[in-house]
């Protein structure tokens, strides 16, 4: 049997709501009563300017969420190494992302990936020894065409194969990409995935919760399944104007839906 796939809340969605300690916890809490069983702790103000690495463990534990990912700045992570692991194994995280890469690895040809390629195998290597994977979160800019090839080209097939791919599926779509055979080809290295919907509203594409738009869900949640996918993360950018969280808490209750289909 197919383990089913933890869900996620990606804590960017809720950003504007966590700017004080108060609001973190009590965004915290408003997730965990939803039925999420774990989060993404991304742009939260408040994290480690109010709340400190052993605050959010304590709140964590008490709501019985799982810290699933993060989103940490590349220069810290490449050169505060050991302060990064300290904190993600406070918080108990095996799992550290980045939300894209250095902005010149998108300028000019594909060799402007290659000093960033060449840095990740130091990187991998301390995280390795502590068990915790690293992962590239992807927007559309990485299938642009570089001269032959694309920019995700590299990351797949020429960087260290330990990296994880935090592969955002509305992103994928956007650029144009076969969602679901980019995530067959891509086995093992998908332990963290962002599900993102995408509408349209006149003439206008949209961020949407999950299930309330066009992505297709019954063919995409089993290839994830098939990838061995750990933990689906539910992400929406922008609500615009309706509340974010019940945003979220749409996303969640489709995604049973779908799943319990699947």
């Amino acid at each position: 049997m197919v383990p089913k796939l933890k869900i996620g809340a990606q804590l960017y969605t809720v950003r504007e709501s966590m700017t004080s300690a108060d609001g973190f916890h009590d965004g915290l809490k408003r997730i965990a009563d939803m039925g999420y069983t774990g989060v993404q702790v991304s742009a939260v103000a408040a994290f480690q300017s109010e709340v400190s690495p052993q605050q959010l463990r304590r709140w964590l534990d008490d709501l019985h969420l799982e810290c699933c990912a993060t989103h940490r700045p590349w220069d810290q992570l490449l050169h505060r190494t050991a302060d990064e692991i300290a904190i993600h194994r406070e918080i108990g995280c095996p799992y550290i992302g980045i939300g894209m890469a250095p902005k010149e690895c998108y300028e000019g040809d594909l060799s402007s990936w290659v000093p960033f390629i060449q840095a990740l195998p130091r990187l991998l290597d301390q995280l390795d020894e502590v068990g915790i994977d690293f992962g590239f979160h992807n927007h559309a800019i990485e299938f642009q065409i570089q001269g032959e090839k694309r920019g995700y080209d590299l990351l797949i097939n020429d960087a260290d194969q330990r990296l994880q791919l935090l592969l955002d599926t509305y992103w994928v779509v956007h650029a144009g990409v076969d969602l679901v055979s980019m995530i067959d080809n891509l086995h093992g290295r998908l332990k963290v995935v962002h599900l993102k919907d995408k509408s349209v509203v006149k003439f206008e594409t949209r961020y949407a919760p999950v299930g309330e738009g066009n992505l297709n869900w019954p063919s995409i949640l089993p290839a994830l399944n098939r990838a061995g996918t750990e933990w689906v993360v539910v992400e929406q950018d922008d609500c615009y104007g309706e509340d974010p969280y019940e945003c979220l808490r749409r996303s969640y209750n489709n995604l049973n839906a779908l799943m319990a289909n699947n």
